[in-house]
Parts: C-alpha cells; sequence; structure tokens
C-alpha cells in the first residue's frame, strides 16, 4: 500500500507534534514500516536540498570514541598498510537540524 498525499501531508504533521513514527502509523491505520519509510526519505531529501543551496546547519560538536581517534588520526608516517584495524568506530555529530522539519529523531 503507497501513502496517499493526504497521509503524507498527516505524517509530517503529525511528526511535527512530536509523535513517533508507530504512533503515527496507529492513528492513520497504515504500517510503521510505510511511516518511517517515508520519513527517511522526506529528511534525506530536505537534507539534500539544504545541501545544494548551501544551508546546512553547521556542526556544533563532534565526538568520536577513542579507538576511532587513534584508527583515523594516526600520522602518515605511522600507517602500515598490513596494520589490521579492529573494533568499533564511534561518530556522533551534533547540530542544529531544524531544517529537517523534526524529522531528526526517529
Amino acid at each position: 500500500m503507497s501513502l496517499s498525499s493526504e497521509q503524507q501531508t498527516e505524517i509530517l504533521a503529525l511528526r511535527e507534534k512530536k509523535l513517533t513514527p508507530k504512533q503515527i502509523a496507529r492513528k492513520l491505520g497504515c504500517k510503521v514500516s510505510e511511516v518511517s519509510q517515508f520519513l527517511k526519505n522526506t529528511a534525506t531529501t530536505q537534507m539534500m536540498l539544504a545541501r545544494e543551496g548551501g544551508s546546512l546547519a553547521p556542526i556544533a560538536d563532534c565526538f568520536v570514541n577513542k579507538s576511532c581517534r587513534d584508527a583515523l588520526f594516526k600520522p602518515v608516517d605511522e600507517l602500515d598498510i598490513f596494520d589490521e584495524i579492529g573494533g568499533l568506530g564511534l561518530v556522533f555529530v551534533k547540530g542544529n537540524f531544524d531544517y529537517l522539519m523534526g524529522l531528526n529523531g526517529f
């Protein structure tokens, strides 16, 4: 089942009110996966348009864990193509994402 334009408009309005995809799906009688996918597609499109228009929000902070930092910022003269880098690298970026119309929390 694809979402009608009325449902899409209602999804965005409900998301602005901070409802979760699950709450929105229940309210509209559709699948959570459909709502989630629509929100992700909409957020991606808005981000791409903002980037093309030069209006992306600046990054406020960027955090990485130690293993990620060590792997990414190793001095060039210390790089060895035979090094096995393993583990989990975490990167957290913090910014003001108002241009996503509240869609950044799913």
